[in-house]
């Protein structure tokens, strides 16, 4: 469940006047089980939704969400991971986080929507929430588009706000050593990472199944009406049934688009690769054994159809070696190594596969 989830799951929440707590990290120092940006919604039936790293960290959260449903204020914890009393299990992660916790945040709830569509829609930018320390802890949150300009009345330190900008990762800013110091806490969001998917088969609908549950927005395409269906691919979020060279040669292929192409044989594979190997995707894969690679690059070079250099950055064989046999394996290795490709950016020794052919 992403960040972005468990905001969707609040509005729901407040639309239904369910009581709710939503907590998250904004702070951490050293070792701890989540990173920054890690949020958890918690219900007084005992339902948890997202997380803050499970453990002492989010049962103490939890305990903390409970008393504050009960006199309605929000609030700023910090804890030691390594000096949490009354817990028997004990910590020795060694590091420090901060946790914001915030009873029923339904005077926020505007931000949040505009954060969901933007999100849906593809548009980058920032849900900017100011914690304010005076007389308890008040939050205020609002979306902030990229290239948008925040009026500067709206937070106490014009300084803080010129970082605003250049963030990429959740932070904290502000001064968190004067109590009465407004903190802003800035939350990117970039649009989803689109996992274009050539062939319907066995491997495609597995590879979009678990591409969907990885947060990749799943596109699959194929030339058989009876397997580009959405009976044949519950869950995917577009399905296009036609030509699939020429859908992929029409298709906007932006830099954070994933290409994979398994259809049902080489010259679908070779077609497919040749009207997308030029584009500016962030990832191109195909599967099949390197003598199927190397026949198909050939045959695309002599065609003049692409360069050596194009070639190279074409990942086949794909996916993990974690000795798959069965589909689903095959799926969780190929999708392993895009979640590899998009976290580090570059395929290195560790997320390459081994091929025998």
């Amino acid at each position: 469940m992403t960040f972005i989830d468990v905001y969707r799951k609040s509005i729901e929440l407040i639309e239904s006047n369910t009581p709710f707590v939503l907590a998250t990290v904004v702070r951490s120092l050293g070792s701890t089980p989540q990173k920054v940006g890690a949020n958890a919604i918690f219900e007084v039936n005992g339902q948890v939704h997202g997380t803050l790293g499970g453990g002492c960290l989010e049962a103490e959260a939890r305990k903390r969400a409970m008393d504050a449903l009960d006199d309605g204020q929000s609030s700023l914890f910090h804890l030691k991971l390594d000096d949490i009393s009354g817990w028997d299990d004990g910590l020795i992660c060694g590091g420090q986080a901060t946790i914001l916790i915030q009873p029923l945040p339904s005077m926020n709830i505007s931000a949040y929507r505009v954060l969901i569509e933007a999100e849906k829609e593809g548009r980058a930018g920032k849900l900017l929430t100011k914690i304010i320390r005076s007389d308890g802890v008040q939050t205020d949150s609002l979306w902030l588009e990229d290239g948008d300009a925040l009026e500067d009345s709206w937070f106490s330190d014009p300084e803080v706000l010129k970082e605003v900008k250049s963030e990429e990762q959740a932070e904290l800013k502000g001064d968190f050593s004067k109590a009465d110091q407004e903190l802003l806490f800035i939350e990117p969001c970039v649009s989803k990472p689109e996992l274009l998917i050539a062939g319907a088969g066995h491997v495609g609908k597995a590879v979009a199944s678990l591409g969907g549950l990885m947060g990749f927005r799943t596109v699959v395409v194929d030339d058989r009406p009876e397997f580009a269906c959405a009976g044949n691919l519950p869950g995917v979020d577009q399905v296009i049934c036609g030509n699939i060279p020429q859908t992929i040669s029409e298709w906007d292929i932006k830099e954070n688009t994933y290409i994979l192409i398994v259809t049902r044989g080489h010259q679908h594979d070779g077609a497919s690769l040749a009207a997308c190997v030029k584009s500016s995707a962030k990832y191109i894969g195909m599967i099949g054994s390197r003598r199927k690679s190397m026949l198909i690059r050939n045959s695309l070079k002599e065609k003049g159809l692409a360069t050596s250099l194009e070639l190279e950055r074409v990942v086949c064989p794909v996916g993990l070696d974690i000795g798959s046999v069965s589909v689903q394996e095959i799926a969780l290795s190929i999708v392993s190594q895009l979640v590899a490709f998009r976290r580090k950016g570059k395929l290195d020794a560790s997320s390459m596969t081994y091929s025998k052919s």
